[in-house]
């Protein structure tokens, strides 16, 4: 058996010794880098929602991971359902993820002729022309970041999260490198040519409508896959509100002493108290069919400035006693830093809409639309029956701005986990991963 020589021996101790605890900092950098080459990546719509809002919502590893998942559902189905070969089963999953029409919305009277996406936005999925770079950019930069994370120690959560990243990146390379061999087609319906019924040619609709029904029940299981991904990513957010809270309450604790922050906590708790009444009556309002229309909207504007009044009036009852407050803390103060999130992008929706109408530029380069009121009401109808509804008001289109909240949330999730919450104690960083940096 070979033995280490004296420098041998001399260089795996100075690795050993080298070993360290895996620092917060290096956690939030290979998090950035896994995060950033997932969203970088073009691979049409995500779990039904729009490409061009994939850079957001491939922050989140549940999501990039619900997307792989669905690819390969997709794949694996088509298949097996058409009896078509692998090779054009990824051909149709990767077309049938570049276009941005709802195909749940389509009757037997549709027309699937036209090329495919049909928007101004994309043109066709030509996977050849970015495919070496971003293979390239993944060798040297997010494959070291993952090699380091699977060597670390005493961080299970986050090597599970780091894998879901990585293996989103490769299952959805793997299907687009797949689909390139039948390049040639260019529409969904030359991917379906080989259907044969009885003698019917191809060219018959209904026949032809048949295939899509496969589609459209894919489309709902994605619709389905998001909204669970959806509820797993609150979980997460409120998992993190609670940590973050442990961490943070005994400075704010010590912030009581002064009278700013009495008089803050104070005009916190009655805010909260009054927007979740308020949100109760809209609620009710809505599912009673109530909701007001936009020409009624305006009185809901002032009763916000007059809420905000009220705050600072009502700031003047008597603070309870700091004993009293850490009595009471257990429960009520939780519920304020988890409703603290929900006030947060309830103003920032409000904060956005005004930097977006003041600056278009900033709107363009955070992909957040202004639409008018009725747009979602009207865009399926011909111009004439159009008339009677708001085209003017304008306000942000709800899906980037949901979008955008992912964002957020990731980035705060990633940043406020690992630098208020984490504990690197009983981690191993081994010695060898400095070669990455």
């Amino acid at each position: 058996m070979a033995t280490l020589g004296p420098k041998d021996a001399s260089s795996a101790d100075t690795i050993q010794a080298a070993a360290s605890p895996v620092n917060w900092y290096i956690m939030i950098w290979i998090f950035f880098c896994l995060a950033s080459n997932s969203m970088a990546q073009p691979a049409g719509r995500l779990c039904g929602a729009s490409s061009r809002y994939r850079i957001y919502l491939c922050s989140s590893p549940l999501f990039c991971f619900a997307d792989s998942l669905a690819i390969l559902i997709r794949v694996i189905v088509t298949s097996i359902h058409h009896h078509i070969s692998p090779l054009k089963a990824s051909r149709l999953a990767i077309l049938v993820r570049a276009d941005e029409r709802h195909h749940s919305k389509r009757t037997e009277e549709t027309s699937f002729e036209d090329p495919f996406p049909a928007t101004v936005h994309e043109g066709p999925p030509n996977t050849n022309t970015a495919a070496w770079p971003r293979w390239f950019f993944f060798i040297v930069g997010t494959l070291p970041a993952a090699i380091q994370l699977a060597s670390f120690t005493g961080v299970p959560r986050a090597q599970i999260l780091g894998l879901m990243f990585v293996s989103s990146f490769v299952v959805i390379e793997l299907v687009t490198f797949l689909s390139t061999f039948k390049e040639e087609y260019k529409t969904i319906p030359e991917v379906l040519r080989y259907l044969k019924v009885q003698g019917v040619p191809i060219e018959e609709q209904k026949v032809r409508f048949k295939a899509y029904k496969l589609i459209k029940r894919l489309e709902w299981f994605e619709y389905w896959l998001f909204l669970v991904t959806l509820g797993a990513q609150c979980l997460l957010m409120a998992d993190l509100t609670d940590q973050v809270w442990v961490v943070v309450r005994a400075p704010i604790t010590k912030l009581f002493e002064f009278t700013f922050m009495k008089v803050f906590y104070t005009t916190y708790y009655i805010s909260m108290s009054l927007f979740g009444l308020l949100t109760i009556v809209r609620l009710v309002m809505w599912l009673c069919g109530k909701w007001p229309s936009l020409d009624r909207w305006a009185p809901w504007g002032k009763w916000l400035w007059v809420w905000f009044v009220a705050n600072y009036v009502l700031v003047m009852i008597p603070y309870p006693s700091p004993a009293r407050c850490r009595s009471c803390r257990s429960f009520w103060d939780k519920q304020l830093a988890f409703g603290g999130v929900v006030m947060f992008f309830y103003y920032l929706y409000f904060g956005l809409s005004w930097l977006c109408e003041r600056y278009p530029l900033i709107a363009k380069a955070l992909l957040i639309d202004r639409r008018p009121w009725d747009l979602a009401k009207i865009e399926h109808l011909p111009p004439q029956h159009r008339t009677g509804y708001d085209t003017e008001t304008e306000v942000i289109y709800s899906p980037p701005w949901f979008c955008f909240c992912i964002f957020l949330i990731d980035l705060a999730v990633c940043v406020l986990r690992y630098g208020l919450v984490y504990d690197s104690t009983g981690t191993v960083n081994p010695g060898w991963t400095y070669v990455f940096g």
